[in-house]
Protein backbone atom coordinates (compact mmCIF):
# COMPACT_ATOMS: atom_id res chain seq x y z
CA UNK A 1 0.00 0.00 0.00
CA UNK A 2 1.54 3.58 -1.28
CA UNK A 3 2.04 5.87 1.47
CA UNK A 4 -0.43 8.24 1.99
CA UNK A 5 -0.34 12.49 2.57
CA UNK A 6 -1.87 12.91 5.90
CA UNK A 7 -3.05 16.80 7.24
CA UNK A 8 -2.39 16.93 10.13
CA UNK A 9 -5.59 18.71 11.97
CA UNK A 10 -9.46 19.22 11.49
CA UNK A 11 -11.34 17.57 9.05
CA UNK A 12 -8.40 17.88 6.34
CA UNK A 13 -7.00 14.96 9.03
CA UNK A 14 -10.39 12.94 8.05
CA UNK A 15 -10.89 13.63 4.63
CA UNK A 16 -7.22 12.50 4.04
CA UNK A 17 -7.50 9.55 5.50
CA UNK A 18 -10.72 8.14 4.26
CA UNK A 19 -9.40 9.29 0.46
CA UNK A 20 -6.74 7.43 0.77
CA UNK A 21 -8.76 4.14 2.32
CA UNK A 22 -11.31 4.40 -0.38
CA UNK A 23 -8.49 5.30 -3.10
CA UNK A 24 -6.23 1.96 -2.33
CA UNK A 25 -6.97 -1.37 -4.34
CA UNK A 26 -6.00 -3.17 -1.15
CA UNK A 27 -8.95 -1.53 0.92
CA UNK A 28 -11.29 -2.15 -1.72
CA UNK A 29 -10.98 -6.37 -0.60
CA UNK A 30 -11.87 -5.48 2.92
CA UNK A 31 -15.79 -5.03 4.49
CA UNK A 32 -17.38 -1.80 4.78
CA UNK A 33 -18.24 -2.79 7.81
CA UNK A 34 -14.21 -2.41 8.70
CA UNK A 35 -13.40 0.70 6.79
CA UNK A 36 -16.63 2.06 9.06
CA UNK A 37 -14.51 0.86 12.08
CA UNK A 38 -11.34 2.21 10.77
CA UNK A 39 -13.18 5.89 10.27
CA UNK A 40 -14.98 5.64 13.67
CA UNK A 41 -11.75 5.15 15.22
CA UNK A 42 -9.81 7.95 13.29
CA UNK A 43 -13.09 10.30 14.27
CA UNK A 44 -12.36 9.26 18.12
CA UNK A 45 -8.71 10.02 17.59
CA UNK A 46 -9.34 13.31 16.31
CA UNK A 47 -11.86 14.03 19.49
CA UNK A 48 -9.34 13.03 21.83
CA UNK A 49 -6.81 15.21 20.11
CA UNK A 50 -9.52 18.43 20.10
CA UNK A 51 -10.01 17.99 23.52
CA UNK A 52 -6.85 17.38 24.56
CA UNK A 53 -5.68 20.69 22.54
CA UNK A 54 -8.26 22.60 24.50
CA UNK A 55 -7.36 21.56 27.55
CA UNK A 56 -3.67 22.97 26.50
CA UNK A 57 -5.10 25.83 25.31
CA UNK A 58 -6.89 26.23 28.61
CA UNK A 59 -4.02 26.22 30.72
CA UNK A 60 -1.60 28.43 28.81
CA UNK A 61 -4.38 30.99 29.08
CA UNK A 62 -4.75 30.28 32.93
CA UNK A 63 -0.96 30.68 32.91
CA UNK A 64 -0.27 33.28 31.21
CA UNK A 65 -3.03 35.04 32.99
CA UNK A 66 -1.34 34.51 36.01
CA UNK A 67 1.92 35.73 34.83
CA UNK A 68 0.62 39.22 33.75
CA UNK A 69 -1.31 39.42 37.45
CA UNK A 70 2.25 38.90 38.92
CA UNK A 71 4.00 40.74 36.97
CA UNK A 72 1.42 43.75 37.08
CA UNK A 73 1.26 43.45 40.76
CA UNK A 74 5.15 43.46 41.17
CA UNK A 75 4.73 46.81 38.33
CA UNK A 76 2.33 48.89 41.04
CA UNK A 77 4.67 47.73 44.04
CA UNK A 78 7.97 48.43 42.49
CA UNK A 79 6.23 52.04 40.95
CA UNK A 80 4.71 53.23 43.98
CA UNK A 81 7.08 54.35 46.55
CA UNK A 82 9.23 55.69 44.01
CA UNK A 83 6.82 57.34 42.67
CA UNK A 84 5.75 58.80 46.04
CA UNK A 85 9.25 59.80 46.69
CA UNK A 86 9.68 61.34 43.54
CA UNK A 87 6.30 63.65 44.63
CA UNK A 88 7.91 64.38 48.17
CA UNK A 89 10.81 65.52 46.70
CA UNK A 90 9.22 67.59 43.57
CA UNK A 91 7.36 69.43 46.66
CA UNK A 92 10.06 70.43 48.25
CA UNK A 93 11.78 71.58 45.14
CA UNK A 94 8.82 73.49 44.61
CA UNK A 95 9.11 75.41 48.13
CA UNK A 96 13.75 76.24 47.48
CA UNK A 97 13.03 77.17 43.41
CA UNK A 98 10.21 79.56 42.93
CA UNK A 99 11.70 80.70 40.15
CA UNK A 100 11.21 77.00 38.69
CA UNK A 101 7.71 77.07 39.58
CA UNK A 102 6.32 76.42 35.55
CA UNK A 103 9.30 73.49 35.57
CA UNK A 104 8.45 71.71 39.01
CA UNK A 105 4.36 71.71 38.03
CA UNK A 106 5.04 69.96 34.82
CA UNK A 107 7.38 67.47 36.13
CA UNK A 108 4.05 67.06 39.02
CA UNK A 109 1.49 66.46 36.22
CA UNK A 110 3.82 64.06 34.71
CA UNK A 111 4.27 61.71 37.84
CA UNK A 112 0.70 61.82 38.81
CA UNK A 113 -0.18 60.65 35.02
CA UNK A 114 2.66 57.35 35.87
CA UNK A 115 1.07 57.03 39.06
CA UNK A 116 -2.72 56.95 37.78
CA UNK A 117 -0.91 55.06 35.01
CA UNK A 118 0.36 52.35 37.63
CA UNK A 119 -3.29 52.69 39.94
CA UNK A 120 -5.70 51.93 36.44
CA UNK A 121 -3.26 48.81 35.37
CA UNK A 122 -3.53 47.73 38.79
CA UNK A 123 -7.42 47.84 38.92
CA UNK A 124 -7.77 46.48 35.58
CA UNK A 125 -6.09 43.53 36.50
CA UNK A 126 -8.43 43.33 39.66
CA UNK A 127 -11.52 43.23 37.30
CA UNK A 128 -10.70 39.91 35.88
CA UNK A 129 -11.05 38.39 39.50
CA UNK A 130 -13.65 39.99 40.87
CA UNK A 131 -17.03 39.05 42.05
CA UNK A 132 -19.61 41.49 41.96
CA UNK A 133 -20.98 42.49 45.42
CA UNK A 134 -24.51 41.63 43.99
CA UNK A 135 -26.41 45.00 45.93
CA UNK A 136 -29.42 46.68 44.42
CA UNK A 137 -28.35 49.68 42.69
CA UNK A 138 -30.59 52.44 42.61
CA UNK A 139 -29.28 53.71 38.69
CA UNK A 140 -31.12 56.91 39.11
CA UNK A 141 -29.05 58.02 42.53
CA UNK A 142 -26.18 56.79 41.65
CA UNK A 143 -25.99 58.82 38.20
CA UNK A 144 -27.37 62.17 40.27
CA UNK A 145 -25.17 61.83 42.59
CA UNK A 146 -22.30 61.84 40.18
CA UNK A 147 -23.54 64.23 38.19
CA UNK A 148 -23.61 66.70 40.98
CA UNK A 149 -20.35 65.88 41.97
CA UNK A 150 -18.67 66.75 38.84
CA UNK A 151 -20.68 69.97 37.97
CA UNK A 152 -19.23 70.92 41.41
CA UNK A 153 -15.55 69.91 41.04
CA UNK A 154 -15.71 71.13 37.25
CA UNK A 155 -18.26 73.83 36.92
CA UNK A 156 -19.33 72.32 33.78
CA UNK A 157 -22.75 72.43 32.84
CA UNK A 158 -24.14 68.67 32.75
CA UNK A 159 -27.49 67.96 31.58
CA UNK A 160 -29.54 64.94 33.62
CA UNK A 161 -32.38 63.48 31.91
CA UNK A 162 -33.55 60.49 33.94
CA UNK A 163 -37.14 58.69 32.96
CA UNK A 164 -39.96 59.43 35.56
CA UNK A 165 -42.96 58.17 33.31
CA UNK A 166 -44.27 56.19 32.47
CA UNK A 167 -42.35 54.40 35.90
CA UNK A 168 -39.14 55.78 37.00
CA UNK A 169 -36.26 54.04 36.13
CA UNK A 170 -35.32 51.04 37.55
CA UNK A 171 -32.61 49.57 39.92
CA UNK A 172 -29.91 47.24 38.60
CA UNK A 173 -28.11 44.02 40.51
CA UNK A 174 -24.05 44.97 40.96
CA UNK A 175 -21.34 47.20 42.49
CA UNK A 176 -22.07 50.17 43.15
CA UNK A 177 -18.59 51.38 43.88
CA UNK A 178 -17.34 49.87 40.10
CA UNK A 179 -20.54 51.45 38.33
CA UNK A 180 -19.95 54.91 39.60
CA UNK A 181 -16.70 54.29 38.30
CA UNK A 182 -17.63 53.40 35.33
CA UNK A 183 -20.27 56.56 34.64
CA UNK A 184 -17.68 58.60 36.36
CA UNK A 185 -14.57 57.78 33.67
CA UNK A 186 -17.36 58.53 30.89
CA UNK A 187 -18.53 61.92 31.94
CA UNK A 188 -14.51 63.08 32.56
CA UNK A 189 -13.48 62.08 28.89
CA UNK A 190 -16.67 64.40 28.01
CA UNK A 191 -15.40 66.62 29.74
CA UNK A 192 -12.00 66.47 29.15
CA UNK A 193 -12.32 66.32 25.15
CA UNK A 194 -15.07 68.88 24.77
CA UNK A 195 -14.98 73.07 24.80
CA UNK A 196 -15.83 74.57 28.61
CA UNK A 197 -18.60 76.15 27.13
CA UNK A 198 -20.65 72.91 25.66
CA UNK A 199 -22.75 70.58 27.98
CA UNK A 200 -22.51 67.36 28.53
CA UNK A 201 -25.74 65.41 28.29
CA UNK A 202 -27.16 62.25 30.34
CA UNK A 203 -29.89 60.50 29.77
CA UNK A 204 -31.13 57.58 30.83
CA UNK A 205 -34.34 55.24 30.82
CA UNK A 206 -35.63 51.70 30.70
CA UNK A 207 -38.52 49.35 29.08
CA UNK A 208 -38.36 47.13 32.14
CA UNK A 209 -35.79 44.44 30.88
CA UNK A 210 -32.53 46.90 29.64
CA UNK A 211 -31.37 50.05 31.04
CA UNK A 212 -30.04 52.73 28.81
CA UNK A 213 -27.96 55.08 29.51
CA UNK A 214 -26.50 57.81 26.79
CA UNK A 215 -23.45 60.27 27.30
CA UNK A 216 -22.83 62.48 24.72
CA UNK A 217 -20.75 65.69 24.48
CA UNK A 218 -19.54 68.10 21.87
CA UNK A 219 -15.96 67.56 21.73
CA UNK A 220 -13.35 66.89 18.87
CA UNK A 221 -15.04 63.39 18.31
CA UNK A 222 -13.19 60.24 16.99
CA UNK A 223 -11.76 59.46 13.45
CA UNK A 224 -13.85 56.94 11.74
CA UNK A 225 -10.92 54.68 11.42
CA UNK A 226 -9.92 54.74 15.02
CA UNK A 227 -13.37 54.39 16.51
CA UNK A 228 -12.98 50.24 16.74
CA UNK A 229 -10.10 50.71 18.39
CA UNK A 230 -11.58 53.13 21.44
CA UNK A 231 -11.95 50.93 24.23
CA UNK A 232 -8.67 48.73 24.07
CA UNK A 233 -6.04 49.28 26.38
CA UNK A 234 -3.64 52.06 26.38
CA UNK A 235 -5.11 53.58 22.82
CA UNK A 236 -5.47 57.19 22.50
CA UNK A 237 -7.05 59.07 19.50
CA UNK A 238 -4.87 60.75 17.48
CA UNK A 239 -6.74 63.63 17.36
CA UNK A 240 -6.45 64.10 21.55
CA UNK A 241 -2.61 63.88 22.04
CA UNK A 242 -2.71 67.31 23.33
CA UNK A 243 -4.98 66.18 26.39
CA UNK A 244 -3.45 64.26 29.01
CA UNK A 245 -5.05 60.81 29.57
CA UNK A 246 -3.40 57.55 30.03
CA UNK A 247 -6.10 55.48 27.42
CA UNK A 248 -7.24 53.50 29.83
CA UNK A 249 -10.51 54.85 31.27
CA UNK A 250 -13.03 53.54 28.24
CA UNK A 251 -11.19 50.25 28.78
CA UNK A 252 -12.14 49.80 32.41
CA UNK A 253 -15.42 50.98 31.31
CA UNK A 254 -15.64 47.73 28.82
CA UNK A 255 -14.63 45.38 31.87
CA UNK A 256 -17.14 47.11 34.68
CA UNK A 257 -20.05 47.09 32.32
CA UNK A 258 -19.17 43.47 31.00
CA UNK A 259 -19.02 42.52 34.46
CA UNK A 260 -22.91 43.74 34.99
CA UNK A 261 -23.58 41.48 32.15
CA UNK A 262 -24.01 44.76 30.20
CA UNK A 263 -22.69 46.23 26.82
CA UNK A 264 -20.95 49.39 25.54
CA UNK A 265 -21.37 51.51 22.37
CA UNK A 266 -19.63 54.42 20.97
CA UNK A 267 -20.57 56.67 18.22
CA UNK A 268 -18.97 59.62 17.20
CA UNK A 269 -18.44 62.35 14.36
CA UNK A 270 -15.14 64.48 14.09
CA UNK A 271 -15.55 67.75 15.42
CA UNK A 272 -18.99 67.41 16.23
CA UNK A 273 -19.10 65.02 19.38
CA UNK A 274 -19.01 61.67 20.74
CA UNK A 275 -22.25 59.60 21.83
CA UNK A 276 -21.47 56.50 24.76
CA UNK A 277 -24.45 53.86 25.08
CA UNK A 278 -24.73 51.56 27.97
CA UNK A 279 -27.18 48.94 28.29
CA UNK A 280 -27.53 46.75 31.66
CA UNK A 281 -30.01 44.67 32.68
CA UNK A 282 -32.06 45.79 35.34
CA UNK A 283 -32.91 44.17 38.36
CA UNK A 284 -35.75 41.79 38.46
CA UNK A 285 -38.37 42.75 40.98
Amino acid sequence: MKNKPIIVGGVGLVVTAVLALLADSFVKNISPTIVFLIVGDLLTALLVFWLWHQEQLQNAREQQKQRQGVFINRLHHQMKNPLQVLKLGLNNLHHRLPQEEETVRRLQEHTARLSQLASVLHQLHGLDEQSLAGETVQLAALLEDEVNLLRQRTGREIVLRLQITPWELSPVLGDRDLLRQAFTNILENGIKYSNDKTPIEVRANDDGKLARIEIGDSGVGILPGELPQIGQQLFRGSNTQGVSGSGLGLAMVNRIIALHGGEVDVSSRVNEGTLVRVQLPVARA
